[in-house]
């Protein structure tokens, strides 16, 4: 209705109100056909063809462990430390150095030297820590360390005993 063609109503009355443009609660709403839903309505429907009507306690069961299923798994454990994370990647690094060094030293040497700049990197005090507290710290680090590179994927001492196996045989 155009404002000329609305009754006058009065200066206190509010003016009509023009009719809502959202629809109704009761209209049908357009179905969005997702892709999975199709399936899930199947899987439903062979559930309760197959096990029968099930009361609501199991009904919720199944729910949850239908849910739990359809979620990916978290990887377990907490995330390292910051300290583990910067070891881990200086020792990768220092592994790559020793992989790419065509002259290269022996391995126990290298890998001892590797783990002191580590260390030190990683703990600023490592110098003045006492012989138990160092063995601890460093003894922790490096299982951490491991585990972090083992939980990656990445495994050196594979690689280098392949790689000198390589080696050897091309000689």
């Amino acid at each position: 209705m155009d404002q000329s063609q609305q009754p006058h109503r009065g200066p206190l009355c509010p003016p009509l109100r023009q009719p809502s443009e959202k629809p109704s609660r009761d209209a049908p709403r357009p179905r969005v056909a997702e892709p999975w839903l199709r399936a899930a309505t199947r899987s439903g429907r062979a559930a309760r063809k197959r096990w029968g009507p099930l009361d609501r306690a199991a009904a919720e069961r199944m729910a949850r462990t239908y849910r739990a299923a359809l979620l990916p798994r978290r990887t377990p454990g907490s995330k390292p430390i910051q300290e583990t994370v910067d070891a881990a990647r200086m020792y990768q690094e220092g592994m790559e150095t020793y992989f790419a060094d065509s002259s290269r030293p022996r391995l126990r040497p290298y890998q001892r030297d590797l783990w002191q700049r580590i260390y030190r990197a990683v703990f600023p005090d490592y110098a003045h820590l006492d012989y138990l507290d160092r063995q601890y710290r460093a003894g922790k680090l490096r299982r951490n360390v491991a585990r972090l590179l083992r939980r990656r994927g990445i495994r050196f001492p594979l690689a280098i005993r392949t790689r000198a196996k390589r080696e050897q045989a091309m000689v």
